[in-house]
């Protein structure tokens, strides 16, 4: 069995943005863990104080947001 996911950025009907992006992964059923633990590992380095709540999204990570300020491009 494969796990699927897909996720946009961006809105496709609103004429002010340039870029609508549209992407999805599939992954093997077992692959889904060890993925899973090597971004909690890094959420674990990156917030150690509250790893329950942190989320990897770009635009904050890219934009230097909250905690990821510390973090060069």
């Amino acid at each position: 069995m494969h796990l699927l996911y897909c996720d946009e950025s961006g809105s496709a009907p609103d004429p002010n943005q340039k870029h609508f992006v549209l992407a999805g992964i599939s992954l093997f059923e077992r692959q889904g863990f060890a993925i899973a633990n090597e971004l909690d590992k890094i959420v674990s380095r990156v917030n150690p104080d509250d790893t329950a709540s942190t989320e990897l999204h770009g635009s904050p990570i890219y934009g230097g947001k909250k905690f990821w300020r510390h973090y060069e491009r």
